[in-house]
């Protein structure tokens, strides 16, 4: 994208020149016109890749709202299952539409306030980091403890 505003900023650039040189210098004006002309041509050619590029990805295939309510119903499994992160950015993009984060001071939390697309709203408060907390995990031992999954995890 910043190519393709990069070439119409130089085409539009070169346009402006070109319509402020005065007609009757024809050698300017000429001149003019062969740099407009150039600009045009990167320009065109980054709206031809853009068009490729858009012809050739397939559109995604549209779930009917059946399907999306059951995968709605059962978000951890969805979450859960063995895929990349790419797709659950795709996924937490598709269902927040903002984040607002604010500092509560007394209570020593940061508050995250949750805007989902459907309208309703969830607020998550977490522990601030005291000034000297360490920001690592400790080390684990080699050896885990039975309970090692029931157990706090120290941060």
């Amino acid at each position: 994208m910043r190519d393709r505003e990069a070439a119409r900023y130089n085409a539009d650039r070169a346009f402006r020149q070109y319509d402020a040189i005065d007609p009757q210098n024809r050698l300017v004006a000429a001149e003019l016109e062969l740099r407009w002309n150039r600009a045009l041509t990167p320009f065109g050619e980054i709206e031809s890749r853009i068009a490729a590029h858009d012809a050739s990805t397939s559109e995604p295939s549209l779930l009917s709202p059946i399907h999306v309510t059951a995968l709605a119903a059962d978000l951890k499994a969805v979450w859960a299952a063995p895929t990349n992160a790419r797709l659950k950015k795709r996924i937490v993009r598709t269902v927040i539409r903002e984040v607002v984060a604010d500092i509560d001071d007394e209570a020593s939390e940061i508050v995250l306030l949750i805007h989902w697309v459907g309208g309703v709203h969830t607020e998550l408060r977490l522990p601030k980091r005291r000034r000297g907390q360490r920001t690592a995990r400790p080390a684990i031992s080699s050896r885990p403890s039975a309970n090692w999954c029931s157990s706090p995890m120290m941060i």
